[in-house]
């Protein structure tokens, strides 16, 4: 893209230069026609101007072209050195450029990897299938779409990594496609891991609820029988009342009864 522009404002300068140089002949031409030497001095005088307007055109385009060169280099490191594996595919999948991360996140050198099927570095065949629906929706949509497939990393080993792309149109050709990819293995192993406390904390906790519910129905039943017992004590005891009440009542008869036979007091 940046070598386009280049291309073209060279041809931009190209051709104000011969312009410059068919009015220059032109100019020469009037010059040395039989002109008085007024006309003369005239026609010197705007070959100079014209001559120095030339010359400030020149160094205006060059100013523009150091500064599209500074930009370009700018980018350029910026895309090569980023913290992120950037990668540019076609519409097959087939990588066009990578930026250094990405390299190293395959674990190949740079040069190996232009116009390698990214595919062929995925772990498995569900992966590729995420990968290729990946692409198809974000040419249909051109919208930033996102997707994470395994990846076989480094001596073989296996990252998870997440993709994040757009369609962009690169020296004028559609169907380019640009992702980011980022290793987000450690990312995924941080929340299998939470995960896994999550279930082994609630997996505790329905354990303990289950413990402290058998206790709570263990604790009921004896606070049950403690009642029909405290029921039955008290049942008994005013039993035992009523007994009492009838044995002294039953004294107090015989009391009466014996005095009444014997009549003790008439002996006294």
């Amino acid at each position: 893209m940046g070598n386009t522009k280049d291309k073209n404002l060279l041809t931009a300068a190209t051709e104000l230069r011969r312009h410059a140089e068919e009015q220059l002949r032109v100019k020469t031409a009037e010059l040395h026609s039989p002109r008085t030497e007024a006309a003369r001095q005239r026609l010197l005088h705007e070959l100079q101007v014209h001559q120095i307007q030339l010359e400030m055109q020149n160094e205006e385009l060059r100013r523009a072209r150091e500064e599209l060169e500074l930009s370009r280099n700018k980018y350029a490191e910026l895309y090569d050195f980023a913290p992120l594996g950037y990668f540019v595919f076609d519409a097959a999948g087939v990588i066009r450029e990578v930026n250094l991360a990405g390299a190293q996140l395959l674990g190949i050198e740079r040069q190996l990897l232009a116009n390698k099927p990214f595919a062929g570095f995925i772990a498995d065949a569900a992966g590729s299938e995420i990968f290729f629906n990946h692409l198809t929706l974000v040419s249909q949509r051109q919208v930033m779409l996102r997707c994470e497939i395994r990846l076989t990393g480094k001596d073989g080993t296996v990252i998870h990594g997440q993709l994040q792309s757009i369609a962009v149109a690169i020296e004028n050709k559609a169907g380019y496609i640009l992702t980011s990819v980022t290793d987000v293995s450690v990312r995924n192993q941080l929340e299998e891991a939470l995960q896994n406390a999550h279930d082994k904390l609630e997996s505790t906790v329905k354990e303990r609820t289950e413990e402290l519910t058998g206790a709570n129905a263990q604790l009921l039943q004896e606070i049950d029988e403690r009642r029909r017992a405290e029921e039955s004590l008290r049942a008994a005891f005013a039993e035992i009342n009523l007994l009492k009440d009838r044995l002294q009542a039953e004294n107090v008869y015989l009391q009466q009864e014996v005095a009444g036979e014997y009549n003790f007091g008439e002996i006294i």
